[in-house]
């Protein structure tokens, strides 16, 4: 999982990577980045993966798994939420 996410999360969710930069991804440290985040969009990223512009910067997240199970995927929604830092 850390070479899988850390690649553009970091190791601490804040996103300073030389990938993460380049994609613009937000800091899961802070409030801003989960105010819109529920459950089921989380578990359809990790399940699904994303793929999308945002402020003209192209981010892609591939599917965590090929045939993930919920509790896999929940159970790297619980650490991703480890980061936050309220």
């Amino acid at each position: 999982m850390d070479s899988k996410c850390a690649t553009c999360h970091g190791e601490d969710g804040r996103a300073h990577t030389e990938q993460g930069t380049e994609m613009g991804i937000d800091d899961m440290t802070k409030a801003a980045y989960w105010k819109d985040v529920t459950v089921e969009r989380a578990r359809k990223s990790v399940s699904e993966g994303i793929k999308r512009t945002v402020n003209g910067k192209e981010q892609e997240m591939k599917p965590f798994w090929r045939s993930p199970d919920a509790q896999q995927v929940d159970a790297l929604n619980l650490y991703a939420v480890s980061f936050f830092k309220k």
